[in-house]
């Protein structure tokens, strides 16, 4: 093989010589394709857990809450001999508004599902009263969560 023809045969596979012209250095549609469809079913995959974890979280806030509320009224109650708070402020929850219900011997502290958070199927209400009894709707779970 004469030189030429040597450095030719070379250059055909390099990234410089002609066979580069052709070649598109991408991705096919069918590579484009599956990326698509893989990225989808992880989607629909993580989000309704991510969905059920932000659930759980604002739960779990919205039962401090009212913990917080129950030790508040009891300290009260201890003080005052009655349960009617009229400085009572409820924290502010971005899931769930708080409530009070009080007469002088008793009352009930409520948490009601907001925004987004009424989507959960399972526990949109929390009660709590001054005998300390917990009580959730739809579920009669949520407490123990």
């Amino acid at each position: 093989m004469p030189p030429c023809a040597a450095a030719r045969a070379l250059d055909t596979h390099t990234r410089n010589g002609p066979a580069a012209r052709h070649s598109s250095g991408g991705f096919t549609l069918m590579e484009l394709m599956m990326t698509v469809a893989i990225v989808g079913i992880l989607a629909a995959i993580a989000l309704p857990s991510y969905h059920t974890y932000l659930y759980r979280a604002n739960r779990s806030q919205a039962k401090v809450a009212l913990m917080q509320g129950y030790l508040d009224e009891v300290e009260l109650f201890q003080e005052n001999f009655s349960y009617v708070n009229p400085t009572f402020t409820a924290p502010a929850l971005s899931a769930y508004a708080l409530s009070l219900s009080a007469t002088a011997t008793t009352f009930t502290l409520t948490a009601t599902a907001i925004g987004d958070q009424v989507n959960d199927s399972q526990c949109q209400i929390f009660t709590i009263n001054e005998r300390k009894i917990t009580a959730s709707s739809p579920g009669n779970n949520c407490w123990n969560e």
